[in-house]
């Protein structure tokens, strides 16, 4: 838990319930329900938080800090301290989901942030849901 609590105040959010939980329980790695609900999108796998000085914990090596230090001012909208985009799982092909705290600093909708269309200081998105546990429930699992 401490991890996670050291991981909200370094981007100035306190993350949904359901996504505290999920990193308590693991840390990152590939979840059974894959395929974002209403979108062909395919998670490869959810970020870690347990990078840096807890190397070795994280699944395949991804973990948030890391590609929040690789996104850089993409997902950023201003020089605000708090992150308005916060990645927590890769898509097949390089796009992340991020919760999206620019609407709401305190409730965060789930959005598809699109590197190939995003530039700094001016990502590009589309929702995928309202909230976390809303975009939870819409999640199915990949066939084949």
């Amino acid at each position: 838990m401490r991890q996670v609590r050291e991981f909200e105040a370094f981007i100035g959010r306190t993350l949904p319930k359901q996504l505290r939980v999920l990193y308590t329980t693991v840390n990152g790695g590939c979840p059974r329900r894959r395929v974002v609900g209403g979108t062909d999108r395919l998670i490869t796998s959810y970020l870690g938080i347990y990078g840096g000085r807890f190397v070795g914990k994280v699944s395949r090596g991804l973990d948030v800090y890391s590609v929040i230090q690789w996104l850089g001012e993409r997902i950023l909208v201003d020089d605000s301290f708090a992150l308005p985009l916060v990645p927590f799982a890769e898509l097949f092909g390089g796009d992340y989901l991020c919760l999206d705290y620019r609407a709401s600093g305190v409730l965060p909708t789930v959005v598809v942030w699109l590197h190939e269309l995003s530039h700094d200081l001016a990502p590009e998105t589309y929702p995928v849901g309202n909230a976390f546990t809303d975009f939870l429930s819409r999640c199915v699992p990949a066939e084949g």
